[in-house]
């Protein structure tokens, strides 16, 4: 167990209830808030433990043996042995990319591949990286470290 960004020293968490996005008029403004892309597709945490992974859903079912692919990936990555993620599992569609509304997808038209989009580093290797002393982009960070 490690001593954490935030002053915690922690193990990797089972299960994080995701922080939900909220529809608001205007977007807010100015350097302490950082935006994200809106990806179609289903909100995923990903648990790497050693070699384990598991693909979280918003209410904590593990979809890893539904998606191998995707948590195949995130076990190949380099020089780290635990953390968890947070990001966007989205179908590529023919022709469509990941950026279409679902809703308006035709029912018989199945994606043709899977991607996982992830945007926060929320623990590594014992570090809890939610704390206001944390880097400001952790995963960023994360990557250069594995590059």
């Amino acid at each position: 167990m490690a001593s954490s960004g935030n002053g915690n020293a922690t193990n990797l968490p089972a299960w994080i209830k995701p922080q939900l996005s909220q529809l608001v008029k205007e977007a807010p403004d100015g350097p302490a808030w950082l935006h994200e892309i809106k990806l179609e597709g289903y909100r995923m945490h990903a648990r790497l433990d050693r070699d384990n992974v598991c693909l979280l859903t918003r209410t904590g079912l593990d979809w890893a043996a539904k998606y191998p692919a995707v948590a195949n990936g995130i076990a190949g990555l380099p020089a780290i042995s635990a953390a968890y993620l947070d990001g966007e599992l989205c179908g590529f569609f023919p022709m469509v990319g990941p950026h279409s509304t679902w809703s308006r997808m035709p029912p018989t038209l199945a994606p043709v591949r899977w991607s996982s989009f992830l945007f926060d580093l929320v623990f590594l290797d014992g570090e809890d990286l939610r704390g206001p002393d944390c880097p400001r982009s952790p995963l960023g960070a994360c990557c250069a470290r594995v590059a």
